[in-house]
């Protein structure tokens, strides 16, 4: 299964800490609730990979 638009998706950061989002349209996008939306940088990292995929992806700023 291939990540994209309105995939729920588990991301384990640097210090081991699980975090859950969602790629959803503009007009649903809140960050602070784990709304992304496809174009944010972390969403673009993730779309097109797979379940399963280990993706390393430095967070800007």
């Amino acid at each position: 299964m291939m990540i994209a638009s309105g995939a729920i998706i588990e991301v384990l950061d640097e210090n081991g800490e699980t975090h859950i989002y969602r790629i959803v349209g503009e007009d649903d996008a809140d960050p602070a609730r784990g709304l992304s939306i496809p174009f944010s940088p972390l969403a673009r990292a993730l779309i097109r990979n797979k379940v399963g995929d280990v993706v390393v992806w430095e967070r800007p700023g």
